[in-house]
């Protein structure tokens, strides 16, 4: 039942930036066709988006913290890989546009199994006519924004598309040059746990007569970084 299916290891550093535009068609698809929702720990999801990033935020000297609401502890029905990708594309933007302060992400519960997402940062902002263009494809929030930080402006629209297929609504604030906050409220009701997938034992390796290898290879910087930091 799919219901029920655990959500794979191996998923959570395994995602494409939504930001990153070869995942442009691949979302477009998925926004068009069905949420594959599965039993997962939300707790677990949540840490594992700020593992991907902390080391770019280490790098900047930004501060990346969670703040997550104890009562969703425990295993979640919803689907656990367009949630994280809708988080990494968040982190991702707020650490863009932050150059001293903090990024903050932040999960609490509220009312019928409901729970609320915020990506705050101590950035550089947008006014209200800017905030007006930045959910549109291949728009950014003034054009002097790509040519100082890069991107492709198509993050925040499949963003959008992403977080209304689960059932919710991305919005923003913000003030020029006292930071932005993204938020959404998405159905997340409680499910039972799901055991972890028995792996079956491999043969027996002499790890200090033969160190292991291990290959990474991914085109995204953010994406490699993460791996590093896990492995």
């Amino acid at each position: 039942n799919a219901m029920h299916r655990q959500d794979p290891i191996g998923l959570r550093l395994g995602d494409v930036a939504v930001g990153d535009p070869r995942a442009v068609d691949d979302v477009d698809g998925a926004a068009a066709d069905h949420l594959e929702p599965l039993a997962f720990e939300l707790e677990q999801t949540d840490g594992d988006v700020a593992a991907l990033w902390r080391a770019k935020a280490e790098d900047k000297g930004v501060a990346l913290n969670v703040d997550f609401d104890p009562a969703l502890s425990g295993f979640v029905e919803g689907d656990a890989v367009r949630l994280r990708q809708v988080l990494n594309n968040l982190v991702s933007n707020a650490l863009k546009f932050t150059a001293e302060g903090e990024v903050r992400i932040a999960v609490q519960a509220v009312e019928d199994g409901r729970a609320v997402f915020r990506v705050s940062d101590t950035g550089v902002g947008f006014d209200a006519e800017q905030k007006s263009r930045i959910f549109t494809r291949f728009q950014q929030a003034d054009g002097s924004i790509t040519r100082r930080y890069g991107g492709t402006g198509l993050g925040l629209a499949i963003s959008t598309a992403l977080v209304d297929l689960m059932g919710g609504a991305l919005d923003c604030d913000s003030t020029p040059g006292e930071g932005a906050a993204f938020w959404f409220e998405i159905a997340l009701p409680p499910a039972e746990p799901v055991a972890a997938e028995a792996v079956a034992p491999a043969d027996t390796i002499d790890v200090a007569a033969t160190p292991p290898r291990i290959l990474l290879a991914d085109g995204h910087p953010p994406n490699r970084k993460g791996g590093e930091v896990m492995l």
